[in-house]
């Protein structure tokens, strides 16, 4: 019986822990438009601008540094926002979502290996070995 109970107190502890680390970018958003307010010719990536008038001006107050397709976004309409500086994400894709615009808003997330970063990696830990 001990056993269990310390097994589970390792699991439980460890879990609680590997939760608290921010795991996606302060500055970057994903959207998705939804495919009723979807106009291709509307969007000018160059000049920021996605032809939804409320989506461009809360781009513009969130002082929006460059938009990136994901994939084709003729037919994903998903597009990666970038920013000058940190934004409080939370915050944002609460804005971006009261627009009723998207069909989502969400953080832009990034993924690790074994735990590790992969500029912290050494190079040869990268490269492969055959």
């Amino acid at each position: 019986m001990k056993p269990l109970f310390l097994m589970l107190g390792i699991i439980l502890i460890t879990s609680a822990f590997a939760q608290n680390n921010k795991n996606y970018t302060d500055n970057e958003l994903i959207i998705k438009i939804n495919s009723k307010y979807y106009k291709e010719e509307r969007i000018n990536l160059a000049a920021n601008k996605l032809g939804i008038d409320v989506i461009d001006n809360l781009n513009k107050t969130l002082n929006l540094i460059t938009i990136n397709e994901i994939g084709n976004h003729a037919n994903t309409h998903t597009f990666l926002l970038k920013f000058t500086s940190s934004i409080n994400v939370k915050s944002s894709i609460t804005q971006y979502i009261a627009t009723n615009k998207l069909e989502y808003a969400e953080e832009n997330f990034t993924a690790s290996g074994a735990g590790v970063k992969g500029s912290e990696l050494p190079i040869i830990a990268t490269n492969p070995n055959d």
